[in-house]
């Protein structure tokens, strides 16, 4: 199940008409962001499958947990990019991971904005930077951050670590 979001900017034009003199024209533009439990996303399969999913909804970028991959790297999976981090070794099925996939409007904006990517220590959340201009002509940045919480019945340290991770990533927004 995927969860979106959609961010939109609107853009008044001037443009003629031959019968009505000058016409007030807007544009939508919009950018779909999502959110998905990968449960999972250690196979070319299940990274094309998740690939495939967000090219059908036409995905700017999403946010991407439990991942369960080995170690952190960027992965290109047809036009996308993915961002992931994970342990470096991961027994059984695996836990933790996270990641953000770019489609190939939003791998250009992060490549504009220095392809950083800021990851905390306990492998819970992860942030890019995305700078891109708007319909207007203006610089649009946008930090994107994928993060995810231990279950509930994890202890009050871990659950400290990932407010921590998540402050530390947080605070990277700014350049």
């Amino acid at each position: 199940m995927c969860l979106g979001v959609r961010l939109c900017s609107t853009l008044k034009a001037s443009s003629k008409s031959a019968v009505h003199g000058d016409v007030l024209a807007r544009r939508l533009q919009s950018l779909n962001f999502f959110s998905q439990n990968c449960l999972g996303l250690k196979t070319d399969s299940q990274r094309q499958q998740l690939v495939a999913s967000l090219k059908q909804r036409r995905a700017y970028a999403a946010s991407l947990q439990e991942t369960w991959h080995d170690g952190s790297g960027i992965f290109q999976v047809n036009e996308f990019q993915l961002v992931l981090a994970g342990p470096d070794h991961q027994v059984g099925r695996g836990t933790k991971g996270i990641g953000i996939a770019l489609s190939p409007e939003a791998t250009k904006d992060w490549e504009s904005a220095g392809s950083q990517q800021f990851v905390s220590s306990d492998l819970r959340s992860l942030g890019v930077r995305l700078a891109s201009k708007d319909t207007r002509g203006r610089d649009v940045c946008v930090f994107f951050i994928a993060a995810y919480a231990p279950i509930g019945a994890a202890d009050q340290l871990e659950w400290d670590a990932s407010f921590d991770g998540l402050d530390y990533v947080i605070a990277r927004r700014k350049a």
